[in-house]
């Protein structure tokens, strides 16, 4: 009667690690991303921070671009400009909700 109840009493942990595991996945904001853009494509953009590390951000159909604070696209932000993401991340995979870029002060209120 032992070996059952221990099987059991390890798939059931074996079943809530699984879950938490999933959590993980729930999108959730990140810290602003701030730094030099160094690579621009129709699906992402490559920033390299204050600290010299590259990060890789997708871009979708609702990333919007804000130059000096007013709506622009990506054809308007070249490699070599300074640029705040906004981001969303799901697992490892960080998804750009805003990029802002221009003269005005790039770090400004965000939710």
């Amino acid at each position: 009667m032992a070996a059952p109840r221990m099987t059991l009493s390890l798939l059931i942990v074996i079943l809530f690690a699984a879950v938490a595991i999933g959590q993980d996945q729930t999108p959730g904001p990140t810290d602003p991303i701030q730094g030099t853009l160094t690579r621009l494509s129709s699906h992402s953009l490559t920033v390299r921070d204050g600290e010299n590390r590259t990060i890789t951000i997708v871009l979708n159909k609702n990333t919007v671009f804000l130059k000096s604070g007013r709506p622009s696209s990506a054809k308007q932000v070249s490699v070599g400009a300074k640029v705040l993401v906004l981001a969303t991340q799901a697992g490892t995979t960080l998804t750009a909700n805003e990029v802002r870029f221009g003269t005005r002060t790039l770090v400004e209120r965000h939710p």
